[in-house]
């Protein structure tokens, strides 16, 4: 993470935002696919996502593509009062398993 620390509250925020947002790609579903991606987010104060790309390949091309797009255009939790006024960087891991 880059620029002002932004503490647990605003990490746990975020991870309630993604168990509410999250969505499996559906091409990866249909043909079984599973994997592990790192996407780093680039968020302004308010919370938009101004940037998200790809860090670590899951093996996946459905996967790393549902991964970043997931993000694209999304709006986090703003960050906390006295967080760096230009945003924040981020690394967000995503494990893609399918529950059978």
């Amino acid at each position: 993470m880059r620029g002002a620390p932004v503490g647990t509250d605003w990490r746990n925020a975020v991870r309630r935002w993604w168990e509410d947002n999250r969505r499996y790609p559906p091409n990866a579903a249909l043909v079984g696919e599973e994997g592990t991606a790192t996407v780093e987010l680039i968020v302004a104060p308010d919370g938009r996502v101004q940037s998200a790309r790809l860090l670590r390949r899951s093996g996946s091309v459905w996967l790393d593509a549902g991964a970043v797009s997931q993000f694209r255009g999304a709006v986090l939790p703003a960050l906390p009062p006295g967080a760096d006024p230009s945003g924040t960087t981020i690394s967000w891991t995503i494990n893609y398993i399918i529950i059978r």
